[in-house]
C-alpha cells in the first residue's frame, strides 16, 4: 500500500492500486488512467479536506474504493473527467460515526463515457 501524506499525481499503471492518506494537511489527489483496467483502493486514515480529480481517457475502465476510517468530520471534493468509451465507477464506505460532506462532479465529455 502506498502512503500519501502531501498532494500528488498518480498515473495508473496497475491493474489494482492501494493507497492510503494519513496526513493532517487538505490534500489533492489527481489520477490519471489511460486505456485499460483499473480497480483503486483507497484508506482515508487521517486528512483536513480531500479533494479527488480524475482524468479517464478513451477506453480506461476505473473503479474505485473509498475507505473512509477518518476521525473527524471530512469535505471531500470529487471531480472525475470521462473521455470516450471510458468508465468511472465510484463506491464509498464509511466506517466511522463522523459526518462526511461530499460534492461530487462526473463530466462525461465524450460519446460512450460512462459513469
Amino acid at each position: 500500500m502506498e502512503m500519501i501524506h502531501v498532494d500528488t499525481d498518480i498515473q495508473l499503471r496497475d491493474s489494482f492500486s492501494q493507497f492510503e492518506i494519513d496526513t493532517e494537511r487538505d490534500i489533492e489527489l489527481t489520477f490519471s488512467a489511460d486505456a485499460g483496467e483499473y480497480e483503486v483502493f483507497v484508506r482515508i486514515k487521517n486528512c483536513g479536506k480531500l479533494r479527488i480529480r480524475t482524468f479517464a481517457y478513451a477506453n480506461a475502465q476505473v473503479k474505485y474504493l473509498f475507505w473512509n476510517d477518518n476521525e473527524h468530520m471530512i469535505e471531500i471534493d470529487e471531480t472525475h473527467e470521462v473521455l470516450r468509451n471510458a468508465n468511472v465507477e465510484v463506491a464509498h464506505c464509511e466506517v466511522n460515526p463522523y459526518p462526511v460532506k461530499r460534492n461530487t462532479y462526473m463530466a462525461l465529455r465524450e460519446p460512450g463515457a460512462y459513469g
